[in-house]
């Protein structure tokens, strides 16, 4: 007895992840996320709608499934696909940039401007994407600071403090 043909219905396709432990905590189940296809061209929303709960021996990594709605049935089962992942986004009432932070003594401070000079403010900081950082004390939003180069302004700070003791 072998079966002739095979009926499936690929009006919704899984795309199926290798998560790393690195990234479990930025995946969640219901996290809309892309699916890109360099074959097809094409780029679709999916789902994320399994996240497994074991971490393969050899792989060290987790599966995640992503459902993907395909109503034109553009995409195939057994396609390799690129998925975009982006975390949850928060707005928060102050920022910087990651570069401007700089340390001095045991704070994190930035260099904001006091009138017509630059200076050091302390900061309690809170999350942080790489590329901005919440700013939870120390400063108010809309204030002007030194985004770029917070280094060179760090440095001249070091040599204005430097003593020549005997």
């Amino acid at each position: 007895d072998a079966n002739i043909f095979t009926i499936a219905d690929l009006s919704t396709v899984w795309a199926e992840l290798v998560v790393y432990p690195k990234d479990l905590n930025a995946i969640k189940a219901g996290q809309t996320v892309l699916i890109k296809s360099s074959v097809l061209q094409s780029v679709a929303t999916g789902t994320v709608s399994y996240i497994g709960s074991l971490v393969g021996e050899q792989t060290r990594a987790a599966t995640a499934r992503v459902t993907l709605q395909n109503p034109d049935g553009l995409w195939r089962p057994g396609l390799f696909v690129e998925v975009e992942l982006t975390a949850d986004q928060t707005q928060v009432p102050v920022a910087v940039a990651v570069d401007a932070i700089q340390t001095v003594r045991d704070w994190s401070v930035v260099f904001g401007r006091y009138g017509k000079f630059l200076e050091a403010r302390p900061l309690e900081l809170g999350r942080s994407d790489g590329k901005m950082v919440e700013v939870l004390e120390g400063f108010a939003a809309g204030q002007p600071y030194a985004a770029g180069n917070s280094f060179a302004i760090k440095a001249e700070l070091g040599k204005a403090g430097a003593t020549h003791d005997h």
